[in-house]
């Protein structure tokens, strides 16, 4: 929930890149000058995670993204609109109070 709420706002969320400030000059999602961030790069500012730490961002958004598009959270991020970034990730935040 807290990723979403980092990108609910479509002038804090970005394509292409996993952080951005605001210019758009694309920069690491904990650098304290980032504002815009893609899906992944909001998860890895809340969770303090990097692509080393982990495979799969959140595995509920990968499912969300698979189910809801048949694509990647990637895709989702960059080839389609905020409206459906932000369903995938309340289809993600649904399975993921759901699961025991």
């Amino acid at each position: 929930q807290a990723a979403r709420a980092l990108i609910e706002n479509e002038s804090n969320w970005v394509r292409r890149y996993y952080a951005a400030d605001a210019d758009g000059a694309a920069l690491a999602p904990f650098d304290r000058r980032a504002t815009r961030f893609c899906a992944i790069g909001a998860c890895r500012r809340v969770t303090g995670h990097s692509a080393a730490d982990q495979a799969s961002e959140i595995p509920e958004l990968d499912d969300a993204a698979d189910k809801l598009f048949s694509a990647t959270v990637v895709n989702v991020n960059d080839g389609r609109s905020h409206f459906d970034v932000l369903a995938m990730f309340d289809y993600a935040i649904s399975i993921a109070k759901d699961s025991p």
